[in-house]
């Protein structure tokens, strides 16, 4: 069992995950998007330490589901993932208990093996007829380091018009070993699952696609401690 606590933005009791037989096979609690540092709404930054994350693998599925303990009734949500490889991405389908529509995500990779773009769509399924709606297409961008540089959203309206966009920047990288690669199946983890080193420095821009008016710019830059192995020491953040 390993134990995380992380204290940025806001306090957390921390998080726990259990592996089986190398590969995480549960999380408990935590903060969503504490360890990513890159939330595109404060809302998304809550206290789920009363639900559970079991965690199955099934040939090149990986499959994670949510429940609760006794006596707590938590959303019950669903993310399925098919892999390419044994960290690639090829498709993830999302599942939520109140609602009718599910999302999709489809990820591409360059020559490199680094995610390229992951194309987001709404899915709407009645009795007759399913309909896809792209609604983000994330383009990723690497520095010479392998070390993730910048990811830029397009948000569009149902008819493919992009409305605006939200550019994510990474850096001030450490050139300490990341020891979360193998975290990708979780959201809150993604983005730093995908370089080689520890990025400590972020910032988020907001920009109206039709009048390239800036909507909004946040940025956060923080010190990462290292053990005696010279690893980062996220819960001392």
């Amino acid at each position: 069992m390993v134990n995380f606590n992380y204290k940025y933005p806001v306090p957390s009791e921390g998080y726990t995950l259990e592996y089986n037989n190398g590969k995480v096979s549960k999380r408990t609690g935590g903060y969503r998007c504490i360890l990513a540092i890159s939330c595109q709404n404060d809302n998304d930054i809550f206290d789920d330490r009363q639900v559970f994350y079991d965690v199955a693998y099934k040939g090149n599925t990986v499959k994670i589901t949510t429940r609760s303990p006794e006596g707590w009734s938590w959303l019950k949500q669903e993310w399925l993932f098919q892999m390419h490889h044994s960290n690639q991405i090829e498709y993830l389908i999302y599942k939520a208990e109140n609602r009718v529509m599910y999302d999709s995500l489809a990820y591409t990779y360059n020559t490199s093996g680094k995610i390229s773009q992951i194309w987001s769509y709404g899915v709407y399924r009645d009795d007759t007829q399913v309909e896809a709606v792209v609604q983000t297409v994330k383009d990723f961008t690497f520095n010479g380091a392998e070390n993730l540089e910048k990811v830029e959203t397009r948000v569009l309206l149902s008819d493919g018009f992009v409305i605006s966009l939200i550019v994510e920047e990474f850096g001030n990288y450490d050139t300490a070993v990341n020891p979360l690669q193998h975290l990708f199946m979780f959201e809150d983890t993604y983005y730093r699952t995908l370089s080689k080193n520890n990025f400590r420095k972020y910032s988020i821009h907001y920009i109206d696609a039709i009048t390239g008016a800036n909507t909004g710019l946040s940025g956060r830059e923080w010190t990462l401690y290292y053990n005696q192995s010279g690893m980062p020491q996220f819960d001392k953040l």
